[in-house]
């Protein structure tokens, strides 16, 4: 069972019956400005993945990190290359980036690849772009950053993935 854009857990409650549990609820869908804290501390542990709209900042990973000990998933949607995550839930295997920016100059390209290096997740195996927008962009009109870019990122430890699912960086 998947919850989409739950802002509250009020609103939640104000859709179910007195007494009534989700427990086939495996993913859910958030905001980072207001996340569901009570509905978290409910039903985090049986959490598996969490999109998380409109990202901004480091605070709803410290709440998932808390909450969701099984939380191997993740999606981010971002706005601005500058709002990357610098950490993750030691958990999480599987990292999905969506960024909402219409162009990617070579400035915030930069920046991503630099923020895929330096981000935290001890368990982390794989990177994927979900849209073209970003990485692709980057391939086709600025090569030498993308270059750039793959050399930066020759040393990590994880695979990262165009939106198709074929390797930019393979890993062992």
């Amino acid at each position: 069972m998947s919850l989409e854009r739950v802002t509250s857990s009020d609103a939640l409650s104000a859709t179910t019956l007195p007494n009534q549990s989700y427990t086939s609820l495996r993913h859910l869908s958030i905001t980072s400005q207001h996340p569901p804290t009570s509905l978290l501390n409910s039903y985090g542990p049986q959490l598996t993945r969490i999109t998380i709209n409109t990202f901004d900042s480091d605070h709803p990973l410290d709440l998932l990190s808390t909450t969701c000990p099984n939380l191997t998933k993740i999606i981010i949607y971002l706005q601005y290359p500058i709002n990357f995550p610098s950490h993750l839930p030691k958990t999480i295997t599987h990292l999905g980036l969506r960024f909402d920016m219409g162009n990617v100059s070579k400035r915030d390209a930069r920046v991503i690849f630099e923020a895929l290096k330096a981000i935290s997740g001890p368990n982390l195996k794989v990177v994927r772009f979900l849209d073209r927008r970003c990485i692709d962009r980057v391939r086709e009109y600025q090569p030498k950053v993308f270059a750039w870019g793959v050399e930066l990122l020759a040393e990590i430890r994880y695979r990262i993935e165009d939106h198709h699912g074929v390797a930019i960086l393979p890993q062992s």
